[in-house]
């Protein structure tokens, strides 16, 4: 009787012993080696779906699994079914960084209502839509290069600018002087028949209309500039002096002015 008992005890002992041991512990890790676990407790699938089949389980990830491909900062695309870096696009998760010729499209379209700084060559801030930062394109470089090819249709056009300011206004299409107090160029100034090349430094400007051709700036003769020889004014005033030489004197009914050999002289009076 006591050999059996003795007996059934060592085989109950046994049998615990298998029950306590179980399976040989299963290390789970990803395919770059990392992490990795021995004989966890729980898997908890957070991206995709875990599938048994008898002794099997399956794991299926869902969307953005996989490693990253490329380089730290670039950003992903996807390179036959896996992730690839791409060279020229990176990213510090607040701006994108786009590298020279890497930012292709001929469809821009600026819908944002914000604004950006740009600084001017003498240290000025203003605000604009697009902020291409001060740049030296070398020799025979270009900061915008635009072009029509020779088959392009006769009303193609290279640059649009629209203006629907009704009033006077300075130059549309503007360029500033050195000192950028000054500003030169064209506009229609408010009107839908006249436009104008206009200097903000002289305060003069010529007309161009479809009527009247060219018409140079209008002034009066105590408003004649010292100009380089060669300009043109029309002076509201003007006749000419007793001394034979056309030179130009107040009192008259207006005339062409010319700038010659550093002095005015006038044609054409009507006195």
């Amino acid at each position: 009787m006591k050999y059996a008992l003795v007996t059934a005890g060592f085989l109950l002992l046994i049998v615990i012993t298998a029950f306590s041991q179980g399976a040989p512990p299963i290390t789970f890790q990803e395919a770059d080696g990392s992490p990795r676990k021995t004989a966890p407790s729980k898997i908890i699938v957070s991206n995709g779906t875990l599938s048994c089949s008898g002794g099997t389980c399956t794991i299926t990830t869902g969307g953005g699994s996989g490693s990253p491909g490329g380089s730290d900062t670039q950003l992903q695309y996807n390179n036959a079914g896996s992730f690839g870096g791409i060279s020229g696009a990176t990213t510090n998760g607040t701006a994108v960084t786009f590298t020279d010729e890497n930012l292709r499209g001929a469809n821009l379209r600026l819908t944002d209502t914000g604004t950006d700084t740009f600084t001017t060559p003498a240290g000025s801030s203003v605000q604009t839509k697009v902020n291409v930062v001060l740049y030296d394109p070398g020799n025979f470089g270009q900061i915008f290069a635009l072009g029509l090819a020779s088959g392009s249709a006769s009303t193609a056009r290279v640059l649009s600018l629209f203006d629907q300011r009704a009033a006077s206004h300075q130059a549309t299409l503007a360029m500033f002087s050195p000192n950028e107090n000054e500003i030169f160029g064209f506009s229609w100034n408010g009107s839908n028949t006249t436009g104008q090349i206009t200097n903000s430094a002289a305060g003069g400007y010529i007309t161009i209309t479809a009527a009247n051709g060219v018409v140079p700036p209008i002034i009066a003769h105590a408003n004649l500039p010292a100009s380089d020889n060669g300009s043109i004014q029309y002076c509201t005033d003007c006749t000419v002096t007793g001394a034979g030489d056309n030179t130009c004197a107040s009192g008259g009914g207006g005339a062409m002015a010319f700038r010659v050999n550093g002095a005015w002289r006038c044609f054409n009076l009507q006195n």
